[in-house]
């Protein structure tokens, strides 16, 4: 017993440890700050992702204007062809009215077809377009403002509507 004795007088210096201490306020704090953070970086991303198109095919457009008007004009058709093209849309074959209602589908409007955006139909295609006074720079000017502001109100993808059969 002596031999137990001795150990347990050995042990008895020996605590026990405390506990831990508790996470700090600040140490909270700036998990959470760097946790919006870096969900705020993520979130602008993904938008600036999604918008890319958007902001490249405005960038064309206003980079139009620095042409001559029926060029300009022209090159605008191209980018809106292209843009169609890019969301899905069957247009490679359309031209004239058809080409215009299909604009007018895709921006939810009337403006190809009955307003300032029928010169990218057939107006488009004919000689002289800008010699004999039809499209002037402040003309272009007015029309590439508003497709501009056409494009900014495009949703960023496409919603397919899908039908259900019963």
């Amino acid at each position: 017993m002596n031999n137990t004795t001795q150990l347990l007088e050995q042990l008895r210096d020996v605590q026990e440890p405390l506990p831990p201490e508790s996470v700090g306020f600040w140490l909270i704090a700036f998990n959470v700050i760097a946790l919006l953070v870096i969900t705020a970086l993520l979130v602008y991303r993904t938008h600036r992702k999604r918008n890319q198109w958007r902001t490249r095919l405005i960038g064309d457009v206003r980079r139009m204007r620095a042409l001559q008007p029926e060029q300009s004009i022209h090159h605008t058709a191209i980018a809106l062809r292209q843009l169609l093209l890019s969301r899905g849309q069957q247009v490679e074959t359309l031209s004239g009215e058809s080409w215009l209602i299909a604009l007018d589908s895709h921006f939810h409007t009337q403006w190809f077809t009955s307003e300032d955006g029928q010169l990218f139909g057939d107006t488009l295609y004919q000689q002289g377009m800008h010699q004999s006074g039809k499209l002037d720079s402040r003309h272009r000017d007015t029309v590439l403002t508003t497709l501009e502001n056409m494009i900014r109100e495009l949703p960023s993808q496409l919603t397919v509507a899908v039908n259900k059969s019963p």
